[in-house]
Parts: structure tokens; sequence; C-alpha cells
């Protein structure tokens, strides 16, 4: 069962931040240049790293001006 099968027991800004740090931990081997993608997708995995990482610093951010 995927741990996002209980979505209305979590708020949505913790599923958001849990599903971007997976974005990030799934394509750091691509960034990193430790994985190769042969099938041309490697700017896209990339992309999706780069989008996840700077909305996780923009959401803490975020939060601590409002103080949490």
């Amino acid at each position: 069962m995927s741990k996002f099968s209980k979505c209305a027991e979590v708020p949505v800004l913790e599923l958001t931040k849990s599903w971007l740090q997976e974005e990030v931990e799934t394509w750091q081997s691509v960034v990193d240049g430790a994985e190769v993608l042969s099938d041309g997708t490697g700017d896209i995995c990339k992309g999706r790293y780069e989008c996840a990482k700077n909305l996780l610093i923009q959401i803490d951010k975020w939060e601590k001006q409002n103080g949490q």
C-alpha cells in the first residue's frame, strides 16, 4: 500500500513535501552522473529534480516566514 493512500488523514502540504523529497531522491543519481539514462530522458529527470528541490527550498522559506 502506498504511503499516499491515507490522503484524508495527512495534510496536503505534508503529502506534497513527501512527494517532492521522493522526486529528489529518485533523480539524485542522474543529477550526480552516477546513473546515465539511455532513453534520452536524462534532461527531463534533471528538470524534475531541480523543480522538486527548489520547491522544497521555497516551501521551507515560506514556513519560516510564517513562524512554522
